[in-house]
């Protein structure tokens, strides 16, 4: 890579002049300090697909947990709500799914990060979960289905069978978005370490 910045660095190899050469580069904007005319911390690699995928994960998660308490506390006029948060649910399951297997460098292989579980990857356990979740909501939401169909009574109790697990899932799925960030390791996320899952959960 060319840089045109010709200012010398210190003796402990950090400069503050600008680089501002890196053509077709996110660091081509770069104005902050360097490193031997290299920016201190690499660019952030999560495009709009991972932005996006976290914010419908999160939403999903949320209405999966918020249907649930709902159905536990509410009365009938709360029934169109639980309706629309299980529905949301599943739906949020299956556009975060398709966004991260849409980001995968060979997203034909999607089917391989769930050969195993490896509990030291983050990748592998977000994985699982999310594959869990999205079961779990869809079994929730087919049983929604069934008593909006007229089978009211069996609906209800197949949905409360479903509903806690997925409930369960749905809060795994919101914290993970903020572990992952932690596990990159930029010192920016870093610092946060350990309250950076809940934040996410919480907003």
């Amino acid at each position: 890579i060319e840089v045109t910045d010709r200012s010398q660095p210190s003796e402990s190899g950090i400069s503050t002049g600008d680089v501002h050469a890196f053509e077709g580069s996110p660091l081509a904007q770069y104005r902050g300090e360097t490193y031997y005319r290299l920016p201190a911390v690499k660019p952030s690699y999560y495009g709009w697909k991972i932005g996006a995928s976290f914010f419908s994960v999160g939403l999903g998660g949320a209405s999966q947990i918020l249907a649930t308490i709902m159905d536990l506390t509410g009365n009938e006029k709360d029934r169109s709500l639980i309706r629309a948060g299980r529905y949301l649910a599943v739906s949020g399951a299956l556009a975060t799914s398709a966004l991260y297997i849409i980001d995968l460098h060979t997203p034909e292989r999607w089917y391989q990060m769930m050969r195993i579980f490896k509990k030291t990857s983050w990748m592998s356990i977000g994985s699982w979960c999310l594959a869990s979740f999205g079961a779990l909501s869809a079994l929730t939401a087919g049983a929604q289905f069934l008593e909006d169909a007229g089978w009211k009574k069996l609906g209800r109790w197949t949905a409360r069978l479903f509903q806690f697990p997925a409930a369960l899932a749905g809060g795994m799925v919101t914290l993970y978005s903020g572990a992952e960030l932690e596990a990159t390791n930029l010192p920016l996320w870093e610092r946060a370490y350990p309250l950076l899952p809940a934040l996410f959960a919480a907003e």
